[in-house]
């Protein structure tokens, strides 16, 4: 993956109490700033611009779009094991691959400016995996099923806006166009019915700010409108999930790390 190199600027965050619907609290190291930045804003969510305010209010003459980009991390706790971190932790230096990142908002549900082309993205069916076990793609993009195993699997798709189930024979394969986006909270969950162990995901997105890591755990998202979001985590084979604000004022570039920790795992007393 390319990730450029951005101009560092001031990434603040702060940490909200209450429902699932908000962040929750957490210590600066789980979101943190570049280490130039040490200015710190109470009671204001993380923004792309460190201009004086008086200086904002001049620079924003229309609608404006930014870009955000960082690195995924996971900071393992020795006393609290995550039994799947052998297969997606970079050992060395800590990047988390297999990871949705996206942003979400109540305005991007309806955003269709500049839509691409639809897509076709490929799934296959392999060494009784499937291959990749995790998809990002856009509503109105299609996925390829393919079995390229010597034994028949089947496609067992349960969503709330989209279920089948469906044989793939030996060099089968089955194609699947998704119209509805569920984003970030209504994956589809893959499924072969002969073969437990082989399970996958797709989301769904209404928009284009959303991204796979890989191994090196980099996103970037460009072209964001200017505007309050929620930066969100997930990853799904190993039941992580995080969430925190963020802002894009004046058409800036924002530049962050999130980490993620046993704190995170869906079902503890402090994740979202």
């Amino acid at each position: 993956m390319c990730v450029l190199r951005l101009p560092v600027i001031t990434i603040i965050f702060i940490t909200l109490a209450g429902c699932d619907r908000t962040a929750k609290s957490q210590s600066p190291d789980r979101i943190v700033t570049p280490a130039e930045s040490t200015n710190e804003t109470e009671g204001k969510p993380a923004t792309g611009n460190s201009l004086p305010e008086n200086q904002q209010a001049e620079q924003v003459a229309g609608p404006q779009v930014g870009s955000i980009s960082g690195r995924l991390t996971y900071r393992v706790d020795v006393g609290r094991p995550w039994r799947y971190g052998r297969y997606y932790i970079n050992r060395q230096s800590g990047e988390l691959a297999d990871a949705i990142v996206c942003l979400a908002s109540r305005s991007l549900r309806k955003y269709d400016a500049d839509k691409e082309q639809p897509q076709t993205w490929s799934m296959d069916q392999k060494n009784f995996e499937f291959q990749p076990e995790l998809l990002s793609i856009r509503a109105g993009d299609s996925v390829q099923f393919l079995n390229s195993d010597k034994a028949g699997h089947n496609v067992n798709a349960s969503g709330a806006y989209d279920s089948f189930n469906v044989m793939t024979p030996v060099g089968g394969s089955l194609e699947r166009t998704f119209a509805r986006a569920g984003n970030e909270t209504r994956p589809i969950d893959i499924r072969c019915d002969l073969h437990s162990q082989m399970r996958a995901w797709i989301y769904v997105f209404s928009h284009p700010f959303h991204q796979v890591t890989d191994t090196t755990g980099s996103f970037e998202f460009s072209d964001v409108p200017d505007g309050d979001y929620d930066l969100v985590a997930i990853h799904p084979a190993g039941r992580l999930r995080l969430k925190q604000p963020i802002r894009i004022i004046g058409g800036n570039e924002a530049t962050v790390e999130v980490s993620l920790s046993p704190d995170d795992l869906i079902g503890s007393s402090t994740s979202n």
